[in-house]
């Protein structure tokens, strides 16, 4: 558990912040991609529950991502 984090690609810190700022809210496009791996359970209407992959469009014909 930590309170800041630091995101490194070839040995350099490419962001870094509060938890909540890095995960919620990347800035750098190597944060996006790492964060683009990891797989999000949502809950359904109907109580169930679906994978969903972070920044993915609301717009499954598009597939395009979103912009913060």
């Amino acid at each position: 558990v930590a309170d800041r984090v630091a995101v490194m690609q070839n040995g350099r810190i490419v962001e870094a912040g509060t938890r909540d700022a890095v995960f919620d809210h990347p800035r750098h496009t190597y944060t996006r991609k790492l964060l683009s791996a990891i797989p999000l359970l949502e809950t359904t209407a109907t109580g169930g529950v679906q994978t969903r992959w972070r920044f993915q469009s609301d717009d499954p014909a598009t597939g395009a991502e979103h912009e913060d």
